[in-house]
């Protein structure tokens, strides 16, 4: 290696790196989760499978991006307390920032999307029963639709809300664990996640 400074060249020795592991482009998972850990593949992720498990436990946090499909094979477990998030994308991936993506709806040109523009909170989460959708900032979206769905991507409740600024959600019949709250106003689709305890 040679280094310049205002006295001249100096050699020093040879060094090595090591760049950045790429991402692959099909993974197999199968593995006990107890902190925050993110998996991701360009094409599919397999997680589990007779006779391997994947268990999240309760202190667990785990997100799987994919580019294409992400298989949830019986043997995946998450634990009370776990979370486990899995989603498609063809731009973003474990420590590696965004690209510019665009969203398009029903054929229509959409504006940029950005991952960290949220426009809805709940709370309060976790929550024992009921929830409150609040709609942040300047603009009030007219008409919003709202789905709930468990983590098997069963949908459990729809509501639609017009000119509202917040809304009540009664929640409490619902079981124990996590549930993904989408949110669907003028063409923005926004999706949180809900834990009941």
């Amino acid at each position: 290696a040679k280094g310049v400074s205002i006295s001249g060249i100096t050699n020093g020795n040879d060094m090595t790196f090591t760049t950045g592991t790429s991402i692959p482009t099909d993974l197999t998972v199968s593995s006990t989760i107890q902190n925050d850990t993110c998996f991701n593949a360009t094409n599919t992720i397999t997680v589990a499978g007779t006779p391997d498990t994947f268990l999240v436990m309760p202190t667990g946090i785990v997100t799987m991006i994919a580019g294409v499909n992400i298989l949830y094979l019986p043997g995946t477990t998450v634990q009370p307390g776990g979370y486990l998030h899995g989603y498609i994308s063809t731009g973003t991936y474990c420590g590696v920032p965004a690209s510019p993506a665009v969203a398009v709806l029903s054929g229509q040109d959409g504006s940029p999307l950005g991952f960290n523009q949220v426009n809805f909170t709940i709370y309060p989460n976790p929550t024992s029963g009921n929830f409150t959708l609040v709609q942040k900032g300047d603009k009030l979206y007219g008409n919003v639709t709202v789905e709930v769905f468990s983590m098997r991507g069963e949908k459990v409740m729809t509501e639609t809300i017009i000119g509202e600024q917040m809304h009540d959600f009664r929640f409490s019949d619902m079981a124990t664990g996590l549930y993904f709250v989408k949110v669907v106003a003028d063409g923005y689709v926004e999706t949180m996640k809900l834990v009941i305890l």
